[in-house]
């Protein structure tokens, strides 16, 4: 009998701890689902700006003639189509969050809180970074409307005669 008692004792903390991790599975994807909309809002915040930068550069005098459009213009198209696709890297890191922390639960809840604590403090990263080179678009746009505004340009060519 004193055997029975060490099995169901061994049986009953194995389902306690199966319902524990179970609810630590279930706490990490509600917090996933809760980071995921912080991100989601993040992610059209920063797509928001792009579109007024883009707009932006569209107004430009130089930008709106695309025969006479200037190297800067041409660098600033880049740095807008650059900025536009680091837009869909960061959307795509966002959905793979979810398969590799479905991967980490199996291994365990600490596995899982730490796989959710990297990919966070990745994507907080990533946001970062957009943030920052949002910034020096504006800041580069901003110094491309200085020198394309029409009271700065000359034309040298039809000046000589």
């Amino acid at each position: 009998m004193h055997g029975r008692g060490i099995f169901r004792v061994v049986a009953v903390a194995a389902l306690l701890s199966a319902a524990g991790c179970e609810r630590d599975v279930d706490s990490a994807r509600a917090d996933l689902a809760v980071r995921q909309a912080a991100w989601q809002r993040e992610l059209a915040t920063i797509k928001a700006q792009h579109a007024v930068l883009a707009e932006r550069l569209a107004r430009q005098p130089m930008a709106a003639a695309a025969a006479k459009e200037t190297p800067a213009v041409t660098r600033m198209r880049a740095t807008l189509g650059g900025l536009a696709q680091s837009l869909v890297d960061v959307e795509i890191q966002m959905r793979q969050v979810g398969s590799r922390l479905e991967n980490a639960s199996s291994r365990g809840g600490d596995a899982l809180q730490k796989a959710l604590a990297e990919d966070s403090a990745r994507m907080t990263d990533y946001f970062q970074a957009l943030a920052g080179d949002v910034a020096a678009t504006g800041r580069a746009l901003d110094d491309l409307g200085k020198t394309t505004s029409p009271s700065t340009q000359s034309n040298s060519v039809d000046e000589g005669g």
